[in-house]
C-alpha cells in the first residue's frame, strides 16, 4: 500500500509506493510531487495556486513552499515526517508569523512576484 493522490481538475491520481518514503526519510520525493502538482492542495475545481518559493531561507529558518491564489492569499506548505501535529503547527504558525512581518521589499528579494502576477494575470 502507498499513498494515492489525485487531481481535481485533470482527473488524474498519482501514486506513490511506500518502498520510495522509505528510502527518502527526509520528505524531498513528496515535497517534489506537492511543487510540481499544487492543484493537489485545492479544495474545489475553480481555486488554483502558484508557488511563489520552495525551500525559501526567510529570516533563519527554511520554508517548505509558499504560494499565492488568485486573489493574492499566501499559503505555507510544511512537509513532515515523524513530528507531532503541535510541533508542526507550531512552526507553520511561526512562519506564518514571519511572513506577515516582511516589507514587500524583503519578500520581492525572496520571490519572483513580477513573474507569478503575471501568471495570474494570464489566467
Amino acid at each position: 500500500m502507498g499513498l494515492v493522490v489525485r487531481d481535481k481538475k485533470s482527473k488524474y491520481t498519482i501514486s506513490l509506493p511506500v518502498k520510495q518514503f522509505e528510502e527518502d526519510r527526509d520528505e524531498r520525493y513528496l515535497h517534489k510531487i506537492v511543487e510540481e502538482n499544487l492543484g493537489l492542495l485545492s479544495t474545489s475545481e475553480d481555486e488554483k495556486f502558484y508557488l511563489l518559493g520552495s525551500r525559501l531561507k526567510i529570516r533563519g529558518s527554511e520554508l517548505d513552499l509558499l504560494f499565492v491564489d488568485k486573489n493574492g492569499a499566501l499559503g505555507i506548505v510544511e512537509l513532515k515526517r515523524g513530528k507531532s501535529p503541535r510541533d508542526v503547527i507550531a512552526q507553520i504558525l511561526e512562519y506564518a508569523s514571519t511572513l506577515y512581518k516582511l516589507s514587500l521589499d524583503e519578500l520581492k528579494e525572496k520571490v519572483d512576484l513580477k513573474s507569478v502576477f503575471d501568471m495570474i494575470h494570464e489566467d
